[in-house]
Formats: structure tokens, C-alpha cells, sequence
């Protein structure tokens, strides 16, 4: 049995009564850096998509907190778009003799826990993907102009990256599905295989889909893959690891809610029964702030 699946009774004793839903959200305090003084004309718009995409996230989950942002402009060949992740993971418990650690950005709105001086979560940008392919909605909460059909929706991007920030991430290796010693996500706890494709294989986002959601080949911290694959289907999904059309904008979807939800996310609403392990260990005393495991690799 997964460990917040042992956990989920009595943490929604302590916590469910406590809960409303005023939907605070979380903040996000962004620090510009690497080129980001050359492309200043950019970083209001940058800013304003940022905001944007942590209030709609933060409309969704249980969270007050605020986390530190990183956003770095570059022109390293290594981030030819755009990538995202939590600087840190905090541990909240084991599993089958694995410890577990969850996003440090999810530790940081949900308990007020931060890294102590560094930055909760990164997100690099590549210099040419800012300036030639990303289009800046001018109402970026509103999200109703159209988007340039040869344009990739600056807005979906933003909302993608903060999926990797706070759940969506782990150190699995992106071919293989090996874990690299004896620790792992709550992303990577639910990393299955048949042998050919990995699933992830919660319960709530396997019940919405219908079984295990197929994870992108080569790339398991996203879902869905290229006909013929498994997952053609998932294509459309913001957390997809296959393609973002131009012209096209990208929503939290309600798969992408469940697997949050099955990563240990308290969210709102009815539409996704939470787990909540982040908020359940710290009721329990069981959540260890300060132990904490640097993420060795950021979700594209």
C-alpha cells in the first residue's frame, strides 16, 4: 500500500475539518536572472504569465504560502525552450524501504517551510524560444485573444512548468524508469511498467482514465505519446510530453488534477477527492522539514 494511501484516514480526521474553501492561493516572489538584463522588454510580460499561471494552479490547491521563483533567461543549447522545476524536495516518509520526499515549491505554499535563503523552484527560458516562438497573452488571467497560429502560447508553458514544480517530477531515469538509489518522488512512487511503455498508476487518475495513464517514452514526467503508441489520446493535455501546438492554448485538466492528487496534493472542489499526505504528515509530526534531497533533473 502506498504510504499516503496508509496515511489518508486519520490525516483527513486532523485536517479535513479545518479546511474551507476560501482559496487563498499561494504567491510566487520572482528573481530575474542570467541574460534577463538583455531582454528586459520581455520580463514584464514574462512576469505577468507567471503570476497568472500560480494563481490558476493556486486556485486549485490548498495552499496560503508563497514560494521563491528563479527565472532565468539563457542561451545554453542544453534549454532550447523552456524547462521547470523545485530546487529541493522535503522528505514525508517511506515506502517499501524507499524514502519519499515530495517538490520543495509544494512544501513551501503549503507549510511556509522554505529553502532557507535559496530559491524554492527554477524555470529557465532559452533566449530564442522567448524571443521568436512564445506569444504573451495580453490578458493572461482572462485568456480569451487568440493566439497567433505560429506562436506557442507563452500562458500554456507557464502552467506546464509549474506542473513540474509541484508534482511532476522525480529522479527516475527518463529511458530505463531505474531509480538511482534508495529514494524516490511521490511522482516517481507511482511509476509502473509492462515492459515497453511506464504508466503512472495512481488510483484516482487510473480511475478517470480508464487504467494506468501512459507516460511520454523517453520523457516519464509527462503523459501521453505519438500514435501508435499508448496515450495518443492524452496529446491535448497541458502535461503532455509530445508536442504544445502554435496556435493553441493548454488547460489544467482534470487528469492532471487527479495525478496531483495521487502525488499527496490537498486540492479544492469535488471533482478530485484529495489525499492529502503533505498537509496529513505535518499533523502527524511525520513531515521532516530541513532534510532535504536537491532535484537532479528539471522537467521539460
Amino acid at each position: 500500500m502506498k504510504l499516503a494511501s496508509r496515511l489518508f484516514v486519520f490525516a483527513a480526521i486532523l485536517t479535513g475539518p479545518c479546511l474551507t474553501d476560501a482559496r487563498a492561493g499561494f504567491s510566487v516572489d520572482i528573481t530575474f536572472t542570467g541574460l534577463a538584463s538583455d531582454y528586459s522588454s520581455y520580463l514584464d510580460e514574462v512576469t505577468a504569465g507567471i503570476q497568472a499561471a500560480a494563481a490558476d494552479w493556486g486556485s486549485k490547491i490548498v495552499s496560503s504560502g508563497s514560494m521563491s521563483l528563479q527565472v532565468n533567461i539563457t542561451d545554453d543549447p542544453s534549454v532550447p525552450r523552456a524547462n521547470g522545476g523545485s530546487a529541493y524536495t522535503t522528505f514525508v516518509g517511506t515506502d517499501g524501504g524507499l524514502s519519499v520526499w515530495q517538490q520543495g515549491a509544494l512544501t513551501a505554499i503549503t507549510t511556509g517551510s522554505t529553502a532557507g535563503g535559496g530559491f524554492d523552484a527554477i524555470i529557465n527560458i532559452g533566449v530564442n524560444y522567448l524571443v521568436n516562438e512564445l506569444w504573451f497573452d495580453p490578458d493572461p488571467v482572462s485568456r480569451v485573444a487568440v493566439v497567433p497560429l505560429d506562436r506557442t502560447d507563452a500562458q500554456s508553458v507557464f502552467l506546464h512548468e509549474f506542473g513540474h514544480i509541484l508534482f511532476m517530477n522525480g529522479w527516475r531515469h527518463w529511458l530505463t524508469g531505474e531509480l538511482p538509489g534508495d529514494y524516490e518522488s511521490t511522482f516517481d512512487q507511482h511509476v509502473t511498467t509492462d515492459g515497453s511503455t511506464f504508466y503512472f498508476d495512481g488510483e484516482r487518475a487510473s480511475a478517470l482514465y480508464g487504467g494506468p495513464v501512459p507516460l511520454t517514452s523517453g520523457n516519464i514526467m509527462h503523459i501521453g505519446n505519438a500514435a501508435p503508441d499508448p496515450g495518443s489520446d492524452l496529446l491535448s493535455d497541458l502535461m503532455n510530453g509530445v508536442v504544445f501546438h502554435r496556435g493553441s492554448r493548454y488547460y489544467i485538466s482534470e487528469l492532471d488534477l487527479a495525478i496531483a492528487a495521487d502525488t499527496g496534493i490537498l486540492l479544492y472542489g469535488p471533482n478530485v477527492v484529495p489525499e492529502p499526505s503533505s498537509l496529513a504528515l505535518l499533523g502527524v509530526g511525520l513531515l521532516v522539514v530541513g532534510a532535504r534531497r536537491r532535484v537532479v533533473r528539471r522537467a521539460a
